[in-house]
């Protein structure tokens, strides 16, 4: 996975978010490894760029573990750029 289809991933999220908002806010490295079938290391390698440059956030999402508790979870939302929505409008 390249960061730029990591942006494209967290971005889907972030429509994902709007559309259902019951299942939380972004997406969590489990789930992006999942879909791109790496490790959450390697996913981790490219969101910690991302995270200090300012382009991603840390949120919490509420999951249910395996034994059917919720637990929060780290999960990571795309910050759009002010400069790209006014030109999309």
């Amino acid at each position: 996975m390249t960061a730029a289809e990591l942006l494209d991933a967290l971005r889907a999220a972030n429509v994902n978010a709007r559309a259902n908002p019951d299942d939380g806010e972004g997406i969590t490295v489990t789930e992006m490894a999942d879909s791109a079938n790496l490790s959450a290391d390697q996913i981790r390698r490219h969101l910690r760029p991302m995270l200090k440059a300012g382009k991603v956030r840390v949120a919490k999402k509420r999951m249910v573990g395996m034994d059917g508790t919720y637990r929060t979870v780290a999960s990571y939302v795309l910050i759009e750029d002010t400069a790209v929505k006014k030109a999309k409008r």
